[in-house]
């Protein structure tokens, strides 16, 4: 507790003065000689509460000179502040993706379905493994032949989720293909085009970490920026890609019978994993994608901290508001119960 202006408090003394002269005992109006013939009368319970408007009216003095001094109290206040992380979701929805995926629970899935579940799942949590992304910015761009930006960078994910449930794979043949190359770079300006702004979800606080997460099961054969000049674009950017492979294999028979090696495609999407910061993994089935995305869902964790700020928070307008309501007590009594005459 500290007084900001304790210069105020001096006028304790010219006021416990002028009470002091107000409600000292009175000089009598009329002397009697004697009152041993007047028959002594009960106190009634006006008389006995008769003191009580001079009181209020002390207190309220009192208030006033306090809050004019500005009493203050240390008040201490911590405050989570939340580093979420810019991430761009890249799905493949190329006509490949309509094959079959096994699955754990024997139903018959699309690559399609379970990269819409698993990614569901990775955004709003699953209740289990997969705690949800409540305090990043996700995006999501689809790509065939064409890249698309179908979700800005947001935090409406329960939009953004039904979003993802409603896409479907393209199978035009005008618009069939792949050109990851063109998704990677298209998400990585959406992420660069927030380096220097302010997190868009309120909080003041510069997005610190941008990924992007690319999902596909074929290799680049169409769009106009070949997958590694888009690797270049993102690792300028300081932006990490994880690259997540649906395809049947990522190995190609060596020479000699018994010898594999990463495919040309496979070495690529490492190549872009790697040079970038982030992880390639590889999933045969919908269990192994579900363990993919749990684990960058443990690698990229919004962080917490807390910030402590020291404030002083100010009594006076208490104080004032009770000097008022004592001052109002006292004039309602004087006029109403404990009014005297004269």
């Amino acid at each position: 507790m500290r007084f900001e202006w304790p210069e105020a408090l001096w006028l304790l003394l010219p006021a416990v003065w002028w009470l002091w002269r107000r409600h000292r005992q009175p000089a009598p109006a009329l002397e009697f000689s004697s009152l041993d013939l007047v028959a002594p009368e009960a106190a009634s319970w006006r008389t006995r509460w008769a003191w009580l408007p001079d009181a209020f009216r002390a207190l309220a003095v009192l208030s006033l000179i306090a809050a004019l001094a500005r009493p203050q109290r240390e008040v201490e206040e911590h405050l989570r502040v939340r580093e979420g992380i810019a991430i761009n979701l890249l799905m493949d929805i190329s006509s490949s993706m309509d094959m079959p995926i096994p699955s754990l629970s024997g139903n018959k899935l699309t690559r399609m379905e379970a990269v819409k579940s698993v990614l569901q799942q990775f955004i709003l949590g699953d209740g289990k493994e997969l705690s949800g992304r409540p305090d990043d910015l996700l995006g999501l761009v689809t790509f065939a032949r064409y890249a698309d930006t179908i979700s800005p960078l947001t935090t409406a994910h329960d939009a953004l989720a039904e979003i993802i449930s409603e896409i479907k794979i393209e199978d035009r043949p005008n618009e069939d293909g792949t050109a990851y190359g063109d998704a990677v770079t298209l998400a990585a300006a959406r992420l660069h085009s927030i380096e220097t702004g302010l997190n868009p979800t309120g909080s003041g606080e510069k997005i610190k970490n941008r990924v992007i997460v690319l999902l596909t099961d074929g290799e680049n054969n169409c769009g106009r920026h070949l997958p590694l000049e888009a690797t270049a674009l993102a690792k300028q950017w300081g932006i990490r890609v994880y690259v997540i492979s649906l395809a049947d294999s990522d190995l190609t028979a060596g020479a000699r019978p018994g010898d594999t090696a990463p495919s040309q495609a496979a070495q690529i999407l490492m190549r872009m994993a790697s040079e970038t910061g982030g992880l390639y993994q590889s999933a045969r089935d919908a269990q192994g994608l579900h363990a993919i995305y749990q684990k960058i869902d443990a690698l990229e964790k919004s962080r917490i901290r807390i910030q402590t700020n020291t404030g002083w928070r100010e009594w006076f307008p208490a104080l004032t508001v009770l000097a008022l309501v004592l001052i109002a007590a006292e004039m309602t009594l004087r006029s109403t119960l404990l009014r005297r005459i004269p």
